[in-house]
């Protein structure tokens, strides 16, 4: 007698997810690299962001996710809720929010 296990209907639709999952990621990244737009929103874009890392493993460019802290999950914007300082080669960058500190080595050339 051979029992027959059900599909595993995750895998049904996986590749338009992960297709709708791109697409957003590319949208809320576009609503983090503009700088006019309101803080409420670049919050919860980068909220959004990191959720969606999380749970699809789609995550932004580097270079976004440097403008996101990982700890409060909020947008860096320097100058307002970010403490940037230079320093023996290192870029610092303070969440004033949480405290939170991240260092980025400077490229040397």
């Amino acid at each position: 007698m051979v029992i027959k296990l059900p599909k595993n209907r995750s895998n049904n639709n996986s590749g338009a997810r992960k297709q709708n999952a791109k697409k957003a990621v590319i949208f809320l990244s576009a609503i983090l690299e503009d700088s006019k737009s309101d803080l409420t929103i670049m919050n919860s874009a980068a909220r959004s962001l990191v959720r969606m890392g999380k749970k699809h493993g789609i995550r932004p460019s580097s270079h976004i996710y440097k403008k996101i802290c990982r700890t409060c999950e909020s947008a860096l914007i320097p100058g307002y809720n970010t403490r940037v300082r230079f320093s023996k080669g290192f870029i610092t960058n303070t969440c004033k929010i949480c405290n939170n500190t991240y260092r980025l080595k400077l490229k040397t050339t």
